[in-house]
Parts: structure tokens; sequence; C-alpha cells
């Protein structure tokens, strides 16, 4: 990122952008990860998605909790809300109509966090995640496909400590290494972020 962004206030261990503050870290970042849980069987398709850390004015984040039994196998873990694009639809669109279908927020853009490349050898896709730094700004209309239904026991809200010792915990197997291996590096990443404006 070029210039200066905005970070004031520390609430319950996140910031709410507000001020002029000059990060030292990159701003972007980029990551490509393995699957080292299920067996290469080759990629077949590509899907980019986008994906939101929201805050809202406590300085609390949003979460899904997923919890299901798949072809994945046992699933429980927190997911950062978000989906794929659609055809024609931006990052930064896609973003913020995920947050609005899938949490019930209108939200704005702070600012883009990066990208995380990760697969999924079981069903051989290669996954272009986007993820975003947004805050709450109002109440949208929530809109669920059938399998976020089927996979969202409970949506909460946590500070970033306590959705990073949530991803701590998960196991280093299955599913739920590919969601930690993930995920971690974006809230590590924003929490050293936010720590600039304290």
């Amino acid at each position: 990122m070029n210039g200066t962004t905005t970070v004031s206030k520390t609430v319950n261990g996140g910031s709410i952008p507000s001020t002029p503050a000059k990060p030292d870290i990159k701003a972007i970042m980029h990551l490509h990860l393995s699957d080292h849980q299920y067996p290469f069987q080759g990629i077949t398709h590509h899907r980019p998605n986008a994906r939101a850390l929201i805050q809202r004015e406590d300085g609390l984040f949003f979460f899904n909790h997923i919890l299901c039994l798949d072809r994945f196998g046992q699933r429980d873990y927190l997911e950062t809300p978000g989906g794929g694009l659609n055809e024609g639809e931006t990052p930064e669109e896609a973003v913020l109509r995920e947050v609005e279908e899938e949490c019930g927020l209108k939200g704005q853009m702070v600012l883009p966090i990066g990208l995380i490349e990760d697969d999924y050898h079981l069903i051989q896709r290669h996954n272009l995640n986007h993820y975003f730094y947004l805050r709450v700004i109002g109440k949208g209309e929530k809109h669920w496909t059938e399998e976020e239904k089927r996979l969202i026991h409970q949506q909460v809200w946590l500070s970033l400590d306590e959705a990073l010792a949530w991803y701590h915990r998960l196991p280093d197997v299955g599913i739920a290494q590919l969601i930690k291996q993930r995920e971690l590096p974006v809230l590590q990443w924003l929490k050293r972020y936010l720590n600039l404006g304290k």
C-alpha cells in the first residue's frame, strides 16, 4: 500500500480507523500455500474468492463457526466471511456483497490485506483468496445459499486475540489445517497492523 492509512483507538484488542498513521510493515501480503492433507489428483479449476475481516465499533470481528460432516471429514472451525466472485465482479465488489449476504451487514472498505493462494486437492481446486479489512457501517439483508445453511453452525463476534486462540487450537489435520494455515497469517498481519495505532 502506498501513502498513509488511518488507525486510532484500540478497543477489545482491535483498532478503529480514524487518524492518519504510517505502517512500517508491508501492507499487501501474498502467500502460496500447499495442501499436504489430501493426495494430489491434479487441478481442474481455479476459484477467485473475496474474504473479509469486518470490525464493528466495539472492536470485535465477525466470524462463521463452521460445523458439519461431509467429504472433507469433520468440520469444526472458524472462518472469515466471504465467497466466490460472480462473473464480471471485482474482489472489492464481491467482498461487500458477500458481507451483506452472509453476515447481514453493510461494510466499508478500509484496506486490502492481500492475496493467499491455496489448493484443495480433494476437489482439485486452486483458490485465490483476496482478503480485505472492512468496518461495519450498517445493517444489510442476509441471504444464505444452501451450502451456507449446511455449513454455518453459528456466527460470532470475537476480538482478534480470541480468534487467534481459536485458530491456534485447531488440529493440524484435514480441512481444519487448510483453513488454519490460510486464515492465521491474515489475522496475525492485521493484529500487527492495528498495533501500530496503539
